[in-house]
Protein backbone atom coordinates (compact mmCIF):
# COMPACT_ATOMS: atom_id res chain seq x y z
CA UNK A 1 0.00 0.00 0.00
CA UNK A 2 1.50 3.33 -1.06
CA UNK A 3 1.62 5.80 1.82
CA UNK A 4 3.92 8.55 0.58
CA UNK A 5 2.21 10.68 -2.11
CA UNK A 6 5.58 12.02 -3.25
CA UNK A 7 6.68 8.57 -4.45
CA UNK A 8 5.16 6.01 -6.77
CA UNK A 9 5.26 2.26 -6.09
CA UNK A 10 4.00 -0.09 -8.83
CA UNK A 11 1.21 -2.43 -7.83
CA UNK A 12 2.66 -5.00 -10.20
CA UNK A 13 6.37 -5.08 -10.94
CA UNK A 14 7.39 -5.58 -14.55
CA UNK A 15 9.46 -8.56 -15.58
CA UNK A 16 11.92 -7.94 -18.39
CA UNK A 17 13.11 -10.44 -20.97
CA UNK A 18 14.72 -10.48 -24.39
CA UNK A 19 13.27 -12.17 -27.44
CA UNK A 20 14.72 -12.41 -30.94
CA UNK A 21 12.08 -11.51 -33.48
CA UNK A 22 13.02 -11.82 -37.14
CA UNK A 23 16.71 -11.70 -36.31
CA UNK A 24 16.56 -8.61 -34.09
CA UNK A 25 16.72 -8.55 -30.30
CA UNK A 26 13.55 -7.15 -28.71
CA UNK A 27 12.98 -6.15 -25.10
CA UNK A 28 9.68 -7.46 -23.69
CA UNK A 29 8.01 -6.19 -20.52
CA UNK A 30 5.36 -8.32 -18.82
CA UNK A 31 3.13 -7.98 -15.77
CA UNK A 32 0.83 -10.47 -14.05
CA UNK A 33 0.43 -14.22 -13.87
CA UNK A 34 1.98 -16.05 -16.88
CA UNK A 35 -1.04 -18.38 -16.81
CA UNK A 36 -3.52 -15.50 -17.20
CA UNK A 37 -4.99 -14.59 -20.62
CA UNK A 38 -2.52 -12.50 -22.64
CA UNK A 39 -3.16 -8.84 -23.42
CA UNK A 40 -0.75 -7.11 -25.81
CA UNK A 41 -0.03 -3.39 -25.43
CA UNK A 42 1.82 -1.63 -28.27
CA UNK A 43 3.50 1.71 -27.61
CA UNK A 44 3.75 4.74 -29.86
CA UNK A 45 6.58 6.67 -31.49
CA UNK A 46 9.50 7.62 -29.18
CA UNK A 47 7.98 5.67 -26.29
CA UNK A 48 8.61 2.32 -24.63
CA UNK A 49 6.59 -0.61 -23.40
CA UNK A 50 7.37 0.44 -19.82
CA UNK A 51 5.08 3.45 -20.25
CA UNK A 52 2.19 1.01 -19.79
CA UNK A 53 3.24 0.43 -16.17
CA UNK A 54 0.41 2.63 -14.87
CA UNK A 55 -2.19 0.74 -16.92
CA UNK A 56 -0.69 -2.59 -15.88
CA UNK A 57 -1.32 -1.59 -12.26
CA UNK A 58 -5.04 -1.95 -13.03
CA UNK A 59 -4.91 -4.76 -15.61
CA UNK A 60 -2.41 -7.32 -14.34
CA UNK A 61 -4.78 -8.75 -11.74
CA UNK A 62 -6.80 -10.18 -14.65
CA UNK A 63 -4.42 -10.34 -17.63
CA UNK A 64 -0.88 -11.24 -18.47
CA UNK A 65 0.10 -7.86 -19.85
CA UNK A 66 2.75 -8.06 -22.59
CA UNK A 67 4.36 -4.85 -23.89
CA UNK A 68 7.32 -4.99 -26.28
CA UNK A 69 9.73 -2.22 -27.15
CA UNK A 70 9.46 -1.81 -30.92
CA UNK A 71 12.69 -2.21 -32.88
CA UNK A 72 14.95 0.77 -32.34
CA UNK A 73 13.01 1.99 -29.29
CA UNK A 74 13.71 1.53 -25.58
CA UNK A 75 15.97 -1.44 -24.94
CA UNK A 76 15.34 -3.22 -28.25
CA UNK A 77 18.14 -3.44 -30.78
CA UNK A 78 18.60 -0.81 -33.49
CA UNK A 79 18.14 -1.88 -37.08
CA UNK A 80 21.22 -0.92 -39.15
CA UNK A 81 19.07 -0.83 -42.28
CA UNK A 82 16.68 1.80 -40.94
CA UNK A 83 12.96 1.53 -40.25
CA UNK A 84 10.08 0.64 -42.55
CA UNK A 85 6.51 0.51 -41.35
CA UNK A 86 5.73 -3.03 -42.65
CA UNK A 87 8.48 -4.32 -40.33
CA UNK A 88 6.25 -3.49 -37.34
CA UNK A 89 3.51 -5.69 -38.81
CA UNK A 90 5.93 -8.57 -39.24
CA UNK A 91 7.40 -8.05 -35.76
CA UNK A 92 3.90 -8.12 -34.26
CA UNK A 93 3.10 -11.33 -36.10
CA UNK A 94 6.30 -12.94 -34.76
CA UNK A 95 5.50 -11.72 -31.24
CA UNK A 96 1.99 -13.20 -31.31
CA UNK A 97 3.32 -16.47 -32.67
CA UNK A 98 5.71 -16.65 -29.72
CA UNK A 99 3.19 -15.94 -26.96
CA UNK A 100 -0.11 -17.17 -28.41
CA UNK A 101 0.43 -19.46 -31.42
CA UNK A 102 -2.80 -20.04 -33.30
CA UNK A 103 -5.06 -18.45 -30.64
CA UNK A 104 -6.71 -15.05 -31.27
CA UNK A 105 -5.69 -12.40 -28.74
CA UNK A 106 -6.69 -8.86 -27.70
CA UNK A 107 -4.33 -6.15 -28.92
CA UNK A 108 -4.22 -2.54 -27.73
CA UNK A 109 -2.11 0.07 -29.51
CA UNK A 110 -1.40 3.70 -28.67
CA UNK A 111 -0.66 6.23 -31.43
CA UNK A 112 1.80 4.56 -33.85
CA UNK A 113 1.07 1.26 -32.09
CA UNK A 114 -2.61 1.81 -32.79
CA UNK A 115 -1.91 2.27 -36.47
CA UNK A 116 0.07 -0.97 -36.50
CA UNK A 117 -2.68 -2.83 -34.62
CA UNK A 118 -5.48 -1.61 -36.89
CA UNK A 119 -3.64 -2.56 -40.08
CA UNK A 120 -2.65 -5.95 -38.70
CA UNK A 121 -6.22 -6.68 -37.57
CA UNK A 122 -7.35 -6.32 -41.18
CA UNK A 123 -4.42 -8.23 -42.65
CA UNK A 124 -4.70 -11.11 -40.16
CA UNK A 125 -8.30 -10.89 -38.88
CA UNK A 126 -8.19 -14.41 -37.46
CA UNK A 127 -5.38 -13.50 -35.03
CA UNK A 128 -7.17 -10.67 -33.21
CA UNK A 129 -10.01 -11.29 -30.77
CA UNK A 130 -10.45 -7.64 -29.71
CA UNK A 131 -8.84 -4.52 -31.15
CA UNK A 132 -8.30 -1.26 -29.28
CA UNK A 133 -6.77 1.89 -30.74
CA UNK A 134 -5.80 4.63 -28.29
CA UNK A 135 -6.05 8.06 -29.92
CA UNK A 136 -4.98 6.71 -33.29
CA UNK A 137 -6.97 6.59 -36.53
CA UNK A 138 -4.41 6.58 -39.31
CA UNK A 139 -2.59 9.64 -40.56
CA UNK A 140 -3.21 12.32 -43.16
CA UNK A 141 -3.20 11.15 -46.76
CA UNK A 142 -0.23 12.09 -48.97
CA UNK A 143 -0.56 13.31 -52.54
CA UNK A 144 1.67 11.90 -55.26
CA UNK A 145 3.03 15.39 -55.98
CA UNK A 146 4.78 15.28 -52.59
CA UNK A 147 7.04 12.42 -53.68
CA UNK A 148 10.01 14.35 -55.19
CA UNK A 149 10.48 16.57 -52.13
CA UNK A 150 9.96 13.64 -49.78
CA UNK A 151 12.63 11.53 -51.47
CA UNK A 152 15.01 14.50 -51.54
CA UNK A 153 14.52 15.12 -47.85
CA UNK A 154 15.11 11.43 -47.08
CA UNK A 155 18.34 11.40 -49.07
CA UNK A 156 19.51 14.49 -47.21
CA UNK A 157 18.84 12.85 -43.86
CA UNK A 158 20.90 9.83 -44.86
CA UNK A 159 23.80 12.19 -45.44
CA UNK A 160 23.22 14.23 -42.27
CA UNK A 161 21.61 11.89 -39.69
CA UNK A 162 19.16 13.20 -37.12
CA UNK A 163 19.78 13.16 -33.38
CA UNK A 164 17.91 13.48 -30.10
CA UNK A 165 18.95 16.27 -27.77
CA UNK A 166 20.37 15.10 -24.42
CA UNK A 167 18.73 16.00 -21.13
CA UNK A 168 20.77 17.59 -18.37
CA UNK A 169 19.37 15.57 -15.47
CA UNK A 170 16.36 13.78 -13.96
CA UNK A 171 14.52 17.06 -13.47
CA UNK A 172 14.85 17.85 -17.18
CA UNK A 173 13.53 14.40 -18.04
CA UNK A 174 10.55 14.94 -15.75
CA UNK A 175 9.90 18.32 -17.34
CA UNK A 176 9.82 16.70 -20.79
CA UNK A 177 7.34 14.06 -19.62
CA UNK A 178 5.09 16.60 -17.93
CA UNK A 179 5.12 18.71 -21.07
CA UNK A 180 3.74 15.73 -22.99
CA UNK A 181 1.41 14.61 -20.18
CA UNK A 182 0.72 17.67 -18.02
CA UNK A 183 -1.89 15.92 -15.84
CA UNK A 184 0.45 13.11 -14.84
CA UNK A 185 1.28 12.99 -11.13
CA UNK A 186 4.85 14.19 -10.47
CA UNK A 187 5.72 10.96 -8.63
CA UNK A 188 4.78 8.95 -11.72
CA UNK A 189 6.71 11.34 -13.95
CA UNK A 190 9.74 10.76 -11.74
CA UNK A 191 9.33 6.98 -12.15
CA UNK A 192 8.86 7.30 -15.90
CA UNK A 193 11.91 9.53 -16.31
CA UNK A 194 14.05 6.55 -15.30
CA UNK A 195 12.35 4.38 -17.93
CA UNK A 196 12.67 6.95 -20.70
CA UNK A 197 16.36 7.83 -20.31
CA UNK A 198 19.80 6.25 -20.08
CA UNK A 199 22.94 7.88 -18.59
CA UNK A 200 25.66 8.74 -21.09
CA UNK A 201 29.43 9.17 -20.86
CA UNK A 202 28.87 12.94 -21.06
CA UNK A 203 27.08 12.89 -17.67
CA UNK A 204 23.80 13.70 -19.38
CA UNK A 205 20.68 11.61 -19.92
CA UNK A 206 19.77 10.31 -23.37
CA UNK A 207 16.58 8.95 -24.89
CA UNK A 208 17.16 5.24 -25.63
CA UNK A 209 15.88 5.42 -29.19
CA UNK A 210 17.57 5.26 -32.57
CA UNK A 211 17.56 8.85 -33.91
CA UNK A 212 16.90 7.47 -37.39
CA UNK A 213 13.27 7.15 -36.34
CA UNK A 214 13.20 10.91 -36.93
CA UNK A 215 14.01 10.42 -40.60
CA UNK A 216 11.10 11.01 -42.94
CA UNK A 217 9.59 7.94 -44.59
CA UNK A 218 10.23 8.25 -48.33
CA UNK A 219 7.22 6.03 -49.08
CA UNK A 220 4.09 8.18 -49.11
CA UNK A 221 1.19 7.23 -46.86
CA UNK A 222 -1.87 6.19 -48.86
CA UNK A 223 -4.96 6.26 -46.70
CA UNK A 224 -6.90 4.21 -49.25
CA UNK A 225 -4.57 1.31 -48.49
CA UNK A 226 -5.32 1.64 -44.78
CA UNK A 227 -9.06 1.78 -45.49
CA UNK A 228 -8.78 -1.43 -47.50
CA UNK A 229 -7.17 -3.15 -44.49
CA UNK A 230 -9.68 -1.69 -42.02
CA UNK A 231 -12.59 -3.07 -44.05
CA UNK A 232 -11.27 -6.59 -43.40
CA UNK A 233 -11.32 -6.20 -39.60
CA UNK A 234 -13.72 -8.69 -38.01
CA UNK A 235 -12.84 -8.23 -34.33
CA UNK A 236 -14.88 -5.98 -32.03
CA UNK A 237 -13.01 -2.67 -32.21
CA UNK A 238 -12.73 0.16 -29.70
CA UNK A 239 -11.35 3.59 -30.51
CA UNK A 240 -10.58 5.74 -27.46
CA UNK A 241 -10.16 9.41 -28.31
CA UNK A 242 -8.44 12.09 -26.23
CA UNK A 243 -10.73 15.13 -26.22
CA UNK A 244 -7.72 17.46 -26.04
CA UNK A 245 -5.80 15.67 -28.82
CA UNK A 246 -5.44 16.27 -32.53
CA UNK A 247 -7.21 13.04 -33.50
CA UNK A 248 -10.39 14.20 -31.76
CA UNK A 249 -10.41 17.42 -33.80
CA UNK A 250 -10.02 15.38 -36.96
CA UNK A 251 -12.81 13.08 -35.76
CA UNK A 252 -15.18 16.01 -35.45
CA UNK A 253 -14.08 17.33 -38.86
CA UNK A 254 -15.00 14.21 -40.81
CA UNK A 255 -12.82 11.37 -39.56
CA UNK A 256 -15.90 9.87 -37.90
CA UNK A 257 -17.53 8.98 -41.22
CA UNK A 258 -14.23 7.69 -42.59
CA UNK A 259 -13.65 5.22 -39.75
CA UNK A 260 -17.23 4.10 -39.19
CA UNK A 261 -17.56 3.52 -42.91
CA UNK A 262 -14.64 1.06 -42.86
CA UNK A 263 -14.72 -0.74 -39.50
CA UNK A 264 -17.89 -2.72 -39.01
CA UNK A 265 -17.89 -3.30 -35.25
CA UNK A 266 -16.53 0.05 -34.07
CA UNK A 267 -17.25 1.51 -30.66
CA UNK A 268 -15.94 4.93 -29.66
CA UNK A 269 -15.12 6.25 -26.18
CA UNK A 270 -13.80 9.71 -25.29
CA UNK A 271 -11.60 10.73 -22.38
CA UNK A 272 -10.93 14.23 -21.12
CA UNK A 273 -7.14 14.24 -21.52
CA UNK A 274 -4.33 14.78 -23.98
CA UNK A 275 -2.74 12.35 -26.42
CA UNK A 276 -0.73 10.50 -23.73
CA UNK A 277 -3.87 9.01 -22.22
CA UNK A 278 -2.08 5.85 -21.09
CA UNK A 279 -0.11 8.08 -18.72
CA UNK A 280 -2.65 10.67 -17.64
CA UNK A 281 -5.77 8.50 -17.39
CA UNK A 282 -4.37 5.01 -16.87
CA UNK A 283 -6.95 3.85 -14.30
CA UNK A 284 -9.95 5.13 -16.27
CA UNK A 285 -8.55 3.65 -19.45
CA UNK A 286 -7.97 0.27 -17.80
CA UNK A 287 -11.57 0.25 -16.60
CA UNK A 288 -12.79 0.94 -20.14
CA UNK A 289 -10.56 -1.81 -21.51
CA UNK A 290 -11.66 -4.38 -18.95
CA UNK A 291 -15.29 -3.66 -19.76
CA UNK A 292 -14.74 -3.91 -23.50
CA UNK A 293 -12.47 -6.96 -23.48
CA UNK A 294 -14.73 -9.03 -21.24
CA UNK A 295 -17.96 -8.47 -23.16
Amino acid sequence: MQTDPSTYTPRFTAKHSELTLRGLRHSIHTWGDPAAPPLFLLHGWVDTGMSFQFMADHLANRWRVIAPDWRGFGDSAWDPNGYWFPDYLADLEALLAEYSPGVPVPVVGHSMGGNVACLYAGIRPGRISHLVSLDSAGIKDNHADEAPARYARWLGQLRDPASFSPLADQAAAMALILKLAPDLEPAKADFLALQWTRPGADNQLHLPHDPRHKHVNPVLYRRDESRACWRQITAPTLLVLAREGQTYKQWEDGLRDDMTGCIRHLRVEKLACGHMMHLERAEDLAEILNGFLTQ
